[in-house]
């Protein structure tokens, strides 16, 4: 199931209040019908959500009854104003690689996909594609008339290798290679495979990072990714707004090294990721409650 946290009003005219409940002073804003609004989670009251929205060229931030509401199937808005200098709380120098999900077709004969119990989840992959599967940390595997049967996700490593990879990534240390040999796998929870401590993985948003150098839930900016056009695996074309979400990790990734998830594209369109560390740019670790909360809640089923 997609995570879709982006939506439409759906009445004439939806009440966006301070506070969950009806009460003639919490009224923020009035929205119009077909306003897109970004949900941020749940009120106690389950007739209510907390959203943010931009209304009269204001960022705003309140409830709403959900009922008024109707999914638009996009998973993000990636129009956050600039950071200002008070929210830029700590000046980075970092590089960058990239990342995807893997795609592989099933074939019959290959290398089984198995949990952590050492059973197999029912489908078997080349070596090759298994080997970039367990490098990769997620898999979106196609069936033989090519759609897709499911996304399968990194579940933990077990404690005899199943395939040897070195042949396919001979630049990694030896102690990388041994974990990918014996990398297990699950159903994932995420259209796009997930990361760690329970987010799920989000193209363009997503960083995986040191989280010794970066804490996991941080958010990052780019000032090089703002404005640059990027494509959704919807097909919707949208201007990054340069704003990342730490929620992954990597065994290649250490000090100031940070990887870019680029959900199903395989092409990379930041120009700013050269996948070489003599290549560092500046970024800023960035503390604003709204935003911090919205790309949270892009990153959580």
């Amino acid at each position: 199931m997609i995570n879709s946290q982006q939506f439409k009003v759906n009445a004439d005219n939806l009440n966006l209040r301070s506070t969950p409940r009806v009460a003639a002073d919490n009224r923020i804003a009035v929205l119009p019908k077909d306003h897109i609004v970004f949900k941020l989670g749940d009120a106690d009251d389950d007739s209510w959500w907390e959203v943010t929205t931009t209304f009269e060229e204001s960022k705003l931030i309140g409830f709403v009854a959900h009922r008024f509401l109707s999914s638009t199937g996009s998973s993000d808005l990636f129009d956050f104003l600039e950071p200002s200098s008070a929210e830029r709380v700590k000046n980075l120098s970092i590089w960058a690689t990239f990342y995807n999900v893997h795609t592989a077709q099933v074939i019959s004969g290959g290398e089984p996909l198995l949990d952590m119990s050492g059973k197999s989840l029912g489908l078997s992959l080349s070596t090759k594609d298994w080997c970039n599967a367990a490098m990769e940390g997620t898999v979106r595997v196609l069936g033989s008339d090519s759609n897709v049967i499911d996304t399968y996700n990194f579940a933990g490593t077990g404690l005899l290798p199943q395939v040897d990879c070195s042949s396919f990534f001979p630049s990694l240390p030896s102690n990388v290679i041994s974990g990918t040999n014996r990398v297990r796998f699950k159903v994932s929870k995420g259209l796009y495979g997930e990361g760690t401590a329970g987010f799920i993985l989000a193209p363009y948003r997503t960083i995986a990072v040191d989280k010794s150098f970066i804490s996991i839930g941080s958010v990052i900016y780019i000032p090089d990714a703002r404005g640059i056009a990027v494509t959704l695996p919807s097909g919707i074309k949208i201007t990054h707004d340069g704003y990342f979400f730490a929620a992954d990790v990597g065994g290649a990734i250490k000090d100031n090294h940070i990887d870019g998830f680029l959900g199903i594209a395989s092409k990379n369109p930041f120009p700013f990721i050269k996948s070489t560390s003599t290549s560092a740019f500046e970024a800023f670790l960035i503390h604003n409650t709204l935003i911090e909360k919205a790309l949270k809640a892009s990153h959580t089923r």
